[in-house]
């Protein structure tokens, strides 16, 4: 049962791949949800839209706050689907691997909930962190993972020491 309900979670949330055909329906719900969050924020940012301190938008927050954790967290369990990714290391392993969609789901919805099951209202600053949820359609979109890999290959690049990286001085080794 374990097994299949992994299998089923990497399924919907595994790595996509454009070339397979369509969205799953949960990775099709989190671009919904996506969208409405966005949506929203810029409902919010203007004044002429008295959408500000209402029950349905701190309804809607807190199911999408709760949807984006929801999906982290079945991403992580799903990972473990795949061999390399199997066990603690191997999930250690995957979040260093894909550390900037980790992060960028992380900023979507961990700070501005975690205010929000304290009881105590987010800081009205913690609405641009919102924006991070852009970066989260990255995963949906096949250019993208061109730049994600060349910001993972610069990483893991040997860093140089600071004495290999200065020009030469005038007239050295003449």
């Amino acid at each position: 049962m374990y097994k299949r309900l992994r299998a089923f979670a990497y399924q919907q949330l595994g790595p996509y791949k454009p070339e397979h055909g369509n969205l799953t329906g949960a990775n099709c719900l989190i671009v919904t949800v996506i969208l409405v969050s966005l949506l929203m924020f810029t409902l919010e940012s203007d004044p002429d839209y008295h959408f500000h301190d209402t029950f349905l938008l701190e309804l809607l927050t807190f199911i999408i706050l709760t949807v984006f954790a929801v999906e982290f967290f079945a991403r992580l369990f799903a990972a473990g689907h795949a061999e390399e990714y199997r066990g603690v290391r191997g999930h250690l392993l995957y979040l260093r691997h894909n550390w900037a969609l980790v992060t960028v789901d992380l900023l979507a919805f961990a700070p501005e909930l975690v205010f929000i099951l304290l009881g105590m209202p987010p800081p009205t600053w913690f609405r641009t962190l919102r924006v991070v949820r852009i970066f989260k359609l990255t995963r949906y979109m096949s250019g993208v993972d061109l730049i994600f890999e060349a910001v993972k290959e610069i990483c893991s690049l040997p860093h140089t020491t600071s004495s290999s990286c200065r020009p030469p001085l005038a007239g050295a080794g003449q």
